[in-house]
């Protein structure tokens, strides 16, 4: 792990949690913890240094975390830019705000997407045509270990 201020990194995954819409439990939605968020956050800042990344479906915020927290330069690396895909309206309209009132909304952008209405498309089809990107990152369901990524397709 890099060197972080934890109070400043803390602080700053705190004004995105702040933002954050509350989660829908009857879709089986549950947050991060705070601190969880942000070793999670430094985790994929490394794998997905300069490159245009999708989250599809990012209650968490993880993506809003990696461009907040490398904007306030707490953060060493950093994608390029972060686009959300989200069938959780509050979900989009929460990151639309959030990048207005701190300015990184060159760098990061949400829509809404139900990719429940992809199924039967192969994995990596169904996007969107005119996203360009480089990488899309995958977390083990709930239970799993926090902080890690259990894989990404780049």
């Amino acid at each position: 792990m890099a060197e972080i201020d934890l109070r400043a990194g803390l602080n700053a995954i705190s004004d995105v949690v702040n933002n954050r819409p509350r989660p829908l439990r009857e879709f089986d939605q549950i947050f991060m913890k705070t601190a969880d968020m942000l070793l999670q956050t430094e985790h994929v800042s490394r794998l997905f240094e300069g490159k245009r990344v999708v989250f599809i479906g990012d209650g968490d915020a993880v993506g809003l975390c990696l461009v907040h927290l490398h904007n306030m330069e707490l953060l060493e690396r950093g994608p390029k830019s972060v686009h959300v895909l989200d069938f959780d309206e509050c979900v989009v309209f929460s990151i639309r705000a959030f990048t207005e009132r701190f300015g990184i909304s060159e760098r990061i952008s949400a829509e809404l997407y139900n990719v429940a209405r992809r199924r039967g498309a192969a994995v990596g089809q169904g996007l969107p045509d005119r996203l360009p990107v480089d990488g899309a990152p995958t977390r083990s369901p709930v239970g799993g270990a926090p902080g890690r990524v259990a894989g990404a397709r780049v």
